[in-house]
Parts: C-alpha cells; sequence; structure tokens
C-alpha cells in the first residue's frame, strides 16, 4: 500500500468514524439525560465464598462479583441500591462503580451487612436509620428525587410489621414535604398483587424461611402496608403477559407522579443470575419530562 494511498485511507476512515463517534456519544448523553434507571440489587452474603443451600450460585464469591459488575456495566443506570455489603466504605464503593460509571456513593454502615448506594449524581443523605432495625435504610436525595433504599427483617412476625412502620413514617415525610419518592430494596415479604403467581412450590420454600402463613398463603400485610400509601408496584405495571409463576421479594415502588413517568420496570430471572445471587435484580426507568 502506498503512502497516498494510506493517507487518503486514514483520511476516510476518519470522515466516517469521527461524525459517528459524536452521533454515538449524543445519543448516549441525550437518552441518560432525558430518563432516570435505577436498579436494586440484594448481592448475597457480601460476596464471601460459600455454597449456597438452595441455589446454584457460583461458590467463589470474586467470580459473583465479577458477573455482578459486568452485568451492571451493561446497565447504564443512573443510581443503583445494595444490600448484604460486607466491608465496605462509601470510598471503597465509590471506587469500584467507577466500573460502570458511577462517582458518588453512600453506605449506611461500615461495619455488618449494609445497604449502599452508588449514583451518577450527587447524593444528598437525610438519614442513615437503623434503631430498631435488623438492617436498616437510608433516606436520601438523588437528582431531585427522594430515595428511601431498605432492607428488612427476615422473619415474618411483629419484627418486620415494626420495620415497616419506620419506613412508611418516611414515605410520609416525603409526601407531606411535596416531594416524589422510590421505595425499593429487599422486603423479605410477598406481595398481595402476586397471590395469582405464587404456586406451592413457593409456598414451601415459604415455610423453609419460617415465615407464617395465613390460610395456606403468604401473609402480606407488609407489602399491603406500603400499597395502601398510594405507592405503586412498578413490576406490577409492566407484568409480561403469560406469567405463570413469580416469587418477588425485592421491590420499587414509586409514588403517583413517578410512578405515570414510569417507561419500563423488570424482575430480572434469567437463569444466569441464579449463579450470581439467592436475589434477582429489579430494575425501573422513568422519563424525566
Amino acid at each position: 500500500m502506498t503512502g497516498d494511498y494510506k493517507a487518503g485511507f486514514t483520511f476516510l476512515n476518519l470522515r466516517i468514524l469521527i461524525p459517528l463517534f459524536f452521533l454515538i456519544l449524543s445519543n448516549y448523553s441525550s437518552n441518560a439525560g432525558e430518563r432516570f434507571k435505577i436498579i436494586t440489587y440484594n448481592v448475597w452474603d457480601g460476596y464471601r465464598d460459600g455454597k449456597h443451600p438452595r441455589f446454584p450460585c457460583f461458590e467463589s464469591g470474586q467470580k459473583r462479583k465479577e458477573g455482578i459488575y459486568k452485568w451492571l456495566k451493561t446497565q447504564n443506570a443512573d443510581v443503583v441500591v445494595f444490600q448484604e455489603l460486607i466491608g465496605y466504605s462509601a470510598d471503597k464503593l465509590k471506587e469500584e462503580s467507577g466500573f460502570w460509571g458511577h462517582h458518588y456513593a453512600v453506605i449506611l454502615k461500615d461495619k455488618g451487612m449494609s445497604i449502599g448506594i452508588s449514583s451518577r449524581y450527587p447524593v444528598k443523605v437525610y438519614e442513615r436509620f437503623t434503631e430498631g432495625m435488623h438492617h436498616g435504610l437510608i433516606y436520601c436525595s438523588i437528582d431531585g428525587i427522594d430515595i428511601i433504599a431498605t432492607h428488612l427483617w427476615p422473619r415474618f412476625d411483629e419484627k418486620i410489621l415494626d420495620e415497616v412502620s419506620l419506613v412508611k413514617n418516611r414515605v410520609s415525610e416525603s409526601y407531606q414535604q411535596g416531594r416524589q419518592v422510590i421505595l425499593l430494596g429487599d422486603f423479605n415479604a410477598f406481595s398481595p398483587e402476586d397471590d395469582l403467581f405464587i404456586d406451592q412450590e413457593t409456598i414451601r420454600n415459604y415455610q423453609y424461611w419460617n415465615w407464617k402463613l395465613n390460610n395456606g398463603r403468604p401473609d402480606y400485610r407488609v407489602i399491603k402496608a406500603l400499597l395502601d400509601m398510594g405507592l405503586k408496584d412498578l413490576h406490577v405495571m409492566f407484568r409480561p403477559k403469560g406469567i405463570k409463576r413469580e416469587e418477588r421479594y425485592d421491590f420499587i415502588f414509586a409514588s403517583q407522579f413517578l410512578a405515570d413517568k414510569c417507561i419500563k420496570a423488570t424482575h430480572f430471572n434469567g437463569k444466569k443470575f441464579l449463579k450470581l445471587s439467592d436475589h434477582f435484580p429489579v430494575e425501573a426507568v422513568f422519563k424525566k419530562n
């Protein structure tokens, strides 16, 4: 190939590639600016090595972590909420979340199992709350939206009902201040809106966790208490047709105004996720304008 030909070939490539690059970049920026995407993910036992008693998760915690991080990098989410982080500081989560494009992070607590939030936008923390809760909650504002990230007591008894009352208090505060709110996390409870999709296999799992049954069915009081506040379970709005069975205890709820702006909500349940955690990730996408 002659020098003149190579120069012409390179120039032609640049004429094609540079506009294409800026087109992709503008589309990415435009999409990111026009919508708000949030994900909740319980990562199971802080990525520690171990064999799960019921799920075919990778025994290597590092392998599970790498799988989750690679998936998050493809999602282009604005906010990711984690449960069951262990050994994390805000700085550590901030550093690692740069892998999927986030620059801000907060942690509920430095010791024990913790809730963590990574974000594309600054996080204004109203409250980190653990008193009277097995895990706790983070109450904050991100990109003008109130976020309540929580992880409730993993047994159905009076304690979980007490905990959901504490969560409701924060939802009420946002309502009273005229602010829109998203509530999400691991609620360790089933929803009355899923009753048609809860089969005997789910009931057996329910009993495995020693959760109480009510006339042979799950006790739905935890989630019903949130629905009764006017919060909307976003997955229900987009539940695929033909679903025969669902076993959900991770949720994203939103106030009515935000629910009306929700354009997509997904409870991911593909087989590949069973290798990564004993919980499935959940996403919601909102139109900003």
